[in-house]
């Protein structure tokens, strides 16, 4: 009973996996098998300015799986990252076709195996017309690594990874 009340109390918490929020962010390490994923949503109801949370899920082999959740409200440090999606650069479609002469990354793709990978998918359109959203990916030493690098470094300020 005790256990059962416990466990309703801490899903009451968290956002259940059904709320995924506006926009979800990863970053899955290659050779350790680490993957950090996190969502980002709106908080609902509350008075004042408005107040966004982060969920945090850390997973890989040999460790339990642990999620966390913060908000702008407990962590003020969050929202300047946050608020710097709005102006992170995205990367240009980059096709052989392209008529600069430059072959772009197309044909000159180095593959890391030890390295991180990262992903982005948030709201998206085309100024006046609605679009399903927007998803970007990349390794290391990009705008959207630094940025999700930023961000994990904002979360861990307010809530300490456990060891």
């Amino acid at each position: 009973m005790i256990a059962t009340l416990s466990a309703l109390i801490a899903a009451a918490s968290e956002p259940t996996g059904a709320d995924p929020g506006w926009a979800q962010v990863s970053a899955w390490h290659a050779l350790s098998k680490l993957t950090v994923e996190m969502s980002i949503g709106t908080l609902e109801g509350e008075a004042g300015p408005q107040v966004y949370r982060v969920r945090r899920t850390l997973s890989g082999p040999n460790r339990p799986t642990a999620t966390i959740t913060t908000d702008t409200r407990r962590c003020a440090g969050i929202l300047p990252v946050l608020k710097a999606l709005n102006t992170l650069p995205t990367p240009r479609i980059d096709t052989p076709l392209r008529e600069t002469g430059d072959t772009g990354g197309v044909t000159n793709v180095t593959v890391v195996a030890d390295g991180v990978g990262y992903s982005l998918h948030v709201p998206a359109d085309y100024g006046r017309r609605a679009g399903d959203g927007l998803t970007i990916t990349s390794n290391v030493d990009t705008p959207l690594a630094e940025w999700v690098e930023r961000l994990q470094t904002a979360v861990r300020a307010c809530v300490p990874e456990k060891p």
